[in-house]
């Protein structure tokens, strides 16, 4: 493309005959695109600061508008020797004299300017790419992985389960009465942390109000002719105000699988990297919309996305936020009864 571009510019300064007119009017021309790209991203700026701020950004300007105004090396390096260039000829002449233009110097101009710009990057910015994501009807990264995870995981361990074909729902429930203790929300809470940092265990030193508790009953299905054995973790969260917890919850291993991807080398695992909050938030939304597609599987399980990590990257304490889910869910449900 490059090469094009530089056949354009030839072709215009040969048909001008004046090759320092050729050389300001490409200026014109590239400063006018670089004018053009600022005021979309302004405007894509507002639209993210707006819609996004919160759940792309986490409310932070250091986040927001690097991902918005981000310029590669080359493209800037070309910005500058443009914008040089300009002051050079506007202190010598003043604005450029647009009475010898030619219209088929401008094609060429124009058009090289178009090469050009393919080649200097100016859609490399990181928010470029998360409207592809957006634009992708679901085929993207984040969306997969939910797919997957949904009907690999969550479509078979959810609606039938454990002994005596019971659902999950039934098996806390047996759980509860064998082991006499309280299930405040009897539903599996699946955690998808922004950081995509998915503890071995929710018993962990960063987290000391929670403790391992035995496990639900073993799942047994055939899956693509092989006996797979699941068996979902129950935990005990100690409240020192409310008292002892137990809820059935664990980290979307989906998201364990993207860290790992993305702790290899090769370009695709910098892209991964740079998408990772985008990936997270999508495979979130995805979830969430194929748990309300399927009403039969929405009362069995609730997403908790979360950011993770504070401002100092310390883990935020994870026994508040199941806490605070809980006592949503359970707002949520006395509502409903009422208005029943």
């Amino acid at each position: 493309m490059i090469i094009l571009s530089i056949c354009c510019f030839i072709g215009a300064a040969v048909i001008s005959g004046n090759l320092y007119f050729t050389i300001e009017a490409i200026n014109y021309g590239i400063l006018s695109l670089f004018l053009v790209t600022l005021v979309w991203r302004i405007i894509l700026l507002l639209e993210e600061y707006t819609i996004h701020f919160s759940s792309r950004y986490n409310n932070c300007y250091g986040k927001l508008l690097p991902h918005i105004f981000y310029f590669p090396l080359k493209s800037s390096v070309l910005f500058c020797l443009s914008l040089s260039t300009f002051v050079i000829f506007f202190m010598q002449h003043g604005f450029i004299d647009n009475k010898k233009f030619d219209i088929v110097q401008m094609a060429l101009i124009l058009c090289g300017i178009h090469f050009l710009r393919i080649n200097i990057g100016l859609e490399e910015a990181p928010i470029f790419q998360s409207l592809r994501i957006a634009e992708n009807n679901e085929l993207d990264y984040g969306s997969a992985l939910a797919h997957l995870y949904f009907y690999g995981y969550l479509k078979i361990i959810l609606p039938k389960s454990g002994k005596d074909d019971k659902n999950l729902i039934e098996l806390i429930e047996t759980y509860s009465d064998s082991n006499k203790v309280i299930f405040p929300v009897p539903k599996l809470f699946v955690l998808i942390p922004k950081s995509c940092i998915c503890h071995v265990s929710l018993k962990d030193n960063n987290f000391p109000n929670i403790e391992d508790s035995k496990d639900l009953d073993a799942i047994i299905q055939k899956v693509a002719g092989v006996n797979r054995l699941y068996r979902n973790s129950v935990y005990k969260i100690i409240d020192e105000n409310k008292g002892t917890f137990y809820v059935c919850a664990e980290f979307a291993t989906p998201l364990l699988r993207l860290k790992q991807r993305m702790e290899f080398s090769g370009s695709d695992a910098v892209c991964l990297s740079h998408q990772k909050d985008e990936i997270v938030l999508k495979f979130y939304l995805t979830l969430n919309k194929l748990l309300e597609l399927h009403p039969e599987f929405r009362d069995f399980c609730s997403l908790i996305y979360y950011d993770d990590l504070d401002d100092r990257g310390h883990f935020r304490d994870l026994s508040r936020i199941l806490l605070s889910q809980i006592s949503k869910l359970r707002r949520s449900n006395k509502s409903k009864e009422k208005a029943e």
